[in-house]
Formats: C-alpha cells, structure tokens, sequence
C-alpha cells in the first residue's frame, strides 16, 4: 500500500477551486503521472453535483501529481484519444456504455470503476448508472487510489498508479439513506458555522459517501421563526459564548484554557451574525440565509436536504395551529431547495405524552382546561396501543398508570393533528418536499405513528418508525 499523509481539513469549498470544469490547464508533471492515465480526466457533466465532483477529482489528482490534469469533454476525448479516466453515465454517453462491464448491477447510487482499453488507448473507467452514481464513482476512483476522507482530516497518497490497482470493482451502498444530523445549540456545533464552514462540511459528507444532511431546530433558534408585524415569532438569534446557554455561563475568549484564546481573533467565539449590531430581526433573517445558502449547496452537491421543527403546543387550540401552519410556510418559501420537512416531538414527549404535569424534564406546553385532546385520545386510544398500553419506558418520564396512558393516547392524538396541519399546507405547493414525522420520547421503539387507514401520511411522505 502507498504510503499515506493524514493533512488537516482545510476550511474552504472546492466549487470555488475552479468557476467551470473546462478552465483547468493541462499537466505538466512527469514519471508515472504522465505515462499513466490520470493526466486528462474527460468528462461530460449532466447536472451540477457530477460537475463539482469532477472539479474535486481534479484538485486532488494534483495535489498528489503537482500537475493539473488535462480536461476534456467526452466528445473530445473521442475526436482525440489518449489515456484518461472517463467519467460519467451510461445514459449520457455511449462511450461510457461502451467501456462499462457487462451486467453490473449499480442501482440508483452505486458505481463501477474499471481499467479498459479504447482502440489502444488505456484508461480507467469511473462510472455509475445515475447522476448519484457518477459522484460516488468519482469518490471512489480517489478511495481505490489511496485517498481517505474524514470529516476533520483527509489521507492523501504520496503518488499515484499508472492505472487502477484493482479492476474491475462494482460497488453498491450498504444503506439507502446515509447522512448525518448536525445539532444545533452547544458552542461545538453549527451554532458557529458561517457560510464557508457549511459548506466545507457539505464536501466532506460527499467525499464520505453520503447522501443526507438533516437540521433540527429549537423554538429559541432563528431557522423556523416566521415573520409578523416586523418581528420574528417562535425563534431567536445565535448566541456565542458572551452568553451563557444550556447551563453554561458566558467566557470571555481571555479565559480560554491552554493557551487556546491565542486562536481567536475577538473577544468572543461564534458565528459572524452573534456579533453584527442589528435587530434580532434582521440577525434572524441573516441566520436563516445562512442556512438556505447551506441547504442549497448541499442540494446542488447531491445530497438530500432536511430543516424541521419542533411541533409544540395544542393543534386543538387556534394560537397553536395558527403558529403552526405559519411556520411551516415559512419553511417552504425560505427553504426552496429542501427535500424533506421533519417535525419533532419535543425531547421526552413520547415517554411522558401530553399532559398538565411533566416528570423531572418539565416541557413548555401542557394539556389546559379548553383543549379537546383527552377526547380524541379516548377515541383513537386503540389505535395508539402499541406506545399507550406499554409498561415499560425511561423513568421518571414513563408513568405506568392510569395517568400516564392517558397522556400518551393525548399525544397519540396531538401528533396527528399537527401532522393534518401540516398536510393540508404542503398540498398547496406544487413541488412540496416530503414529510418527516419523528418521535423523541425514552421509551423502546417509542414513535407515534399515525392511526391505520388515518390516511395522515399521504403518498408523498414517508414516517420514521414503525
């Protein structure tokens, strides 16, 4: 195995190595470089995500050659042959169909990578049967070479083969989904990403093999508060360490341990918008661009995109409903690119259900004297037996009783209603992302769904549970 260097992730965005995939100037480095079939890369990109995956394969064969590799179209490789790696998919290209091995099965996002020979010319084949399967065919060909890649570092290979090591090699996903859930709050979070930082991590997930990124918000965070008579409702600005959060105390950066404070330039760490001296409308509304410009990244680099919020309240109640379909309008016309919505239970809601007295983690909202939920929790109780009727769950939230039932069959009940609500508005969008509903509740295999023949989760939504 080539020796490898572990580098440091360098906080940047490759799409701005280069603005368009013919700029790139052609290799001038010599030895096996040169004689092998890394110094031209030709490719015909059909969306933007294999664009900006060529791109990326091209910065790091020269990192490791010292040379930028010659780009070509596919058209022009073919008027032209000489030793490359081609890249692309068979649907775009019949030279790519031509070169790939007969009966790979790829699906959606797999990819073969092959050593092949063109009228005499050798080159190496990085292709996939989709535009997904082409970026990660292009990830791959790197792996195969000795590239790795992690969220805070990379290995990168002293040198390069003349040609792939192994031949061929056809691989598929072990999971469908693959992504991560970066969570806001805490100072070592996104709480203090700017622009660049979002999309340095959107890169990595790529080169990692991933395809999702999901973000949850709380009611005090910027990114599902909406608009209304000039102020922001249901959502704060950033904070950073001038103020204390979650327990913690505010620390000036001159208080830093080991030295660290050396490492930053204000008195104070955060993202840029804690520390602009606007309203906390106009920080929000800087904080929520923030976020589209990452969710749009991400989506032209492939990846699924995800924004949710918390569905807190009483959806028997007008304020509550009102909020709600507020919001989640909001999120559609701020987040025009995301591909799912998720909304939440609030954290151990699931365990303790909806009731007038929470256990040792006391939440926001309660059940009050005018909400109708006790009744359609008695409805629908049969249908929510499955968490209801448990008698087991993370004490001191879960409550085997008579009490605790009932407030689990309330919740049961208060989540499809909320789920109704947010129904009803994304059928008013013509291409409206798909619906996440997700439980968070201590208790084993704990998430609501919706009642059977419900007919809540229409056809363009999907439940997390079972």
């Amino acid at each position: 195995m080539a020796k490898m260097d572990r580098v440091p992730l360098v906080v940047g965005t490759m799409c701005t190595v280069v603005t368009a995939w013919t700029l790139c100037s052609p290799a001038t480095a010599d030895g096996a470089y040169r004689e092998g079939v890394f110094g031209a890369i030709a490719a015909s990109p059909a969306s933007d995500a294999e664009r900006l995956a060529v791109v990326d394969l091209a910065r790091y064969l020269a990192q490791v050659s010292g040379g930028v590799p010659e780009a070509l179209s596919l058209e022009e490789w073919q008027k032209h042959p000489r030793p490359a790696v081609l890249c692309g998919t068979p649907v775009d290209s019949d030279l790519i169909r031509s070169v790939m091995p007969q009966g790979a099965s790829l699906g959606d996002e797999g990819y073969c990578l092959a050593n092949a020979a063109i009228d005499g010319t050798r080159v190496a084949v990085a292709a996939g049967a989709t535009s997904r399967g082409a970026v990660n065919a292009v990830y791959g060909l790197l792996r195969e070479l000795g590239f790795a890649f992690y969220l805070g570092s990379e290995d990168i290979p002293d040198a390069l083969p003349v040609r792939l090591p192994r031949s061929p090699v056809v691989r598929q996903p072990g999971l469908r989904i693959r992504g991560v859930l970066p969570w806001y709050n805490f100072m070592n979070s996104p709480t203090t990403w700017d622009p660049i930082d979002h999309r340095a991590f959107v890169d990595q997930l790529i080169r990692m093999g991933a395809n999702f990124v999901g973000f949850h918000t709380y009611d005090s965070e910027p990114f599902a508060a909406y608009e209304e008579d000039g102020e922001m409702k249901w959502g704060g600005r950033l904070l950073n360490t001038n103020t204390g959060s979650w327990g913690t105390a505010a620390v000036p950066v001159d208080e830093f341990a080991g030295g660290t404070d050396r490492c930053f330039g204000r008195d104070g760490f955060g993202a840029e918008t804690t520390f602009l001296g606007v309203s906390p409308r106009d920080a929000i509304l800087r904080e929520q661009a923030v976020m589209r410009d990452a969710l749009d990244y991400a989506h032209r680099r492939g990846l699924h995109t995800c924004i949710g919020f918390e569905m807190n309240g009483d959806p028997t109640l007008p304020q509550f409903r009102e909020a709600f379909c507020k919001r989640l309008e909001w999120v559609l016309q701020v987040y025009p690119s995301v591909d799912f919505v998720w909304l939440w239970q609030s954290e151990t809601q699931g365990a303790q259900g909806f009731t007038t007295q929470y256990n040792t983690h006391i939440l926001p909202y309660g059940l009050g004297p005018s909400s109708a939920l006790p009744w359609y929790g008695a409805e629908w109780r049969a249908d929510f037996a499955r968490i209801v009727e448990r008698t087991r769950g993370e004490r001191p939230f879960f409550q085997d009783s008579a009490a605790g039932k009932r407030a689990r069959a309330a919740e049961g009940a208060r989540l499809e209603l909320f789920a109704s609500l947010a129904l009803r508005v994304v059928s008013r969008h013509e291409r409206a992302p798909r619906l996440v509903i997700s439980g968070w509740g201590c208790i084993q295999d704990g998430v609501y769904i919706t009642r059977p023949g419900g007919g809540v989760l229409g056809p363009s939504s999907r439940p997390i549970g079972r």
